[in-house]
C-alpha cells in the first residue's frame, strides 16, 4: 500500500469493537475521477460471508480489480455502499480499516531495508514472531540460506529477489499482521508451476479463518473457494460454488468464460511450439514441452475444469 494515492482521508471515524468479517457491496457504482464517463462498476452487489472465500473472475475490463481499492478505501463508490459487519466503511477510521486488511499481490512493494524489517513493516514484533511468520509463508528456507539471513538488505539498494521470494515475504508480512480480511490480487499470475504451488500452499494457510476476496485470472486457483462470483461489464452476473456453476445447463457466463479461456490458452500454447501437435492428448503428453502448468494440471480424460487465464 506504499505510495498509493487515496481519495479517502477520513481519520476521524469510528472503529468496530470486534471484526466478524462480513463484507457487502450494495448497489455500488464507481468510475475513476480521471474518467468519469467510463463506468467501472454498475449496480454491483456482492456478499462475502464471515470467514469465507469468494473468488472474483471475469474478462479484462469486467471491473473485478476495482473491488480491492474500494475495500481499502483508496477510492469511494460514486453511488452505493461498502459495508463491513453492517457498517458503511465510509464511517470507519481509514487507518483502522486498513489495519484489519491484509493485501497480497503478484508485485509486492519491498522497502530498501532488511528482510526482517520488510516483514515487520513498521510493526513492533520480536524476531521469533517474524521468523514464525516467515515459516508459515514458506519463506524461512530461502531466507536462512542467505549469508546474512533476515538481516539481508533488499529493495533498490540491496539484493534482488525473485518474484516468488518477494511474494513469500509479502505473505509473511500478512501473517504477522493477523488481519481479519484478506485481499489476494492475482498473486501467482507470473509464477511457474513449482513456485506457484509453494506460494499457493502458503496462501491456503493464510486464508484459514479469514474473510477472503480473490481476484483471479488463473481459474484453477479458485476451484476451492467457497463461492465463485462471475463479473461482466461492472456487475455480478453469476455466483455459486464451483460445482454449482459447472453443473448449470446451457451457455452460462461461467461456462462461456471457461470455453473462451480454453480456446485462448490452447491457441497461445500451440503458437509457442515449433510444430503443432496432432491431438489434444499428444499436446498434453509432449515430452519436454509442457503446457501452461495451470492448464495441464487440471486436465483429466476430458476437459472438466480448464485452469487457465480468463484473459
Amino acid at each position: 500500500m506504499i505510495s498509493r494515492s487515496t481519495s479517502s482521508t477520513n481519520q476521524e471515524g469510528t472503529t468496530l469493537p470486534q471484526v466478524q468479517g462480513n463484507i457487502e457491496f450494495r448497489n455500488v457504482y464507481f468510475s475513476y475521477l480521471s474518467r468519469p464517463e467510463i463506468p467501472i462498476l454498475s449496480g454491483f452487489f456482492l456478499t462475502v460471508p464471515t470467514r469465507k472465500t469468494v473468488a472474483l473472475v471475469g474478462r479484462n475490463g469486467s471491473g473485478k480489480s476495482s473491488v480491492i481499492p474500494l475495500m481499502e478505501r483508496f477510492y469511494d463508490p460514486t453511488l452505493g455502499e461498502v459495508l463491513l459487519d453492517g457498517e458503511n466503511i465510509k464511517k470507519l477510521k481509514v487507518e483502522w480499516l486498513r489495519s484489519q486488511i491484509g493485501l497480497v499481490t503478484q508485485e509486492p512493494a519491498l522497502l530498501s531495508l532488511s528482510i526482517q524489517e520488510n516483514i515487520a513493516y513498521g510493526r513492533s514484533a520480536t524476531f521469533d514472531q517474524i521468523e514464525e511468520a516467515a515459516k508459515t509463508a514458506h519463506a524461512h528456507g530461502f531466507i536462512s540460506s542467505l549469508k546474512k539471513g533476515y538481516e539481508t538488505q533488499v529493495g533498490r539498494a540491496g539484493l534482488t529477489l525473485t518474484d516468488e521470494h518477494k511474494i513469500k515475504i509479502s505473505i509473511a508480512r500478512a501473517v504477522l499482521s493477523n488481519p481479519s480480511i484478506l485481499l489476494l490480487d492475482e498473486v501467482t499470475g507470473g509464477l511457474d508451476f513449482e513456485a506457484e504451488k509453494a506460494v499457493q500452499e502458503a496462501l491456503d494457510v493464510l486464508m484459514l479463518g479469514r474473510s477472503t476476496i480473490i481476484i483471479a485470472r488463473r481459474l484453477c486457483l479458485i476451484k476451492n473457494a467457497d463461492y465463485i462470483a462471475v463479473m461482466e461489464e461492472g456487475h455480478l452476473v453469476e455466483m455459486g460454488t464451483h460445482d454449482e456453476l459447472l453443473n448449470l445447463d446451457g451457455h452460462t457466463p461461467f461456462n462461456k468464460l471457461l470455453n473462451h479461456a480454453s480456446i485462448f490458452e490452447l491457441q497461445s500454447h500451440q503458437a509457442r511450439q515449433t510444430s503443432t501437435p496432432d491431438s489434444l492428448s499428444r499436446l498434453i503428453s509432449l515430452p519436454g514441452r509442457p503446457m501452461n502448468s495451470c492448464l495441464s494440471f487440471c486436465f483429466t480424460e476430458y476437459i472438466t475444469y480448464p485452469c487457465i487465464h480468463t484473459i
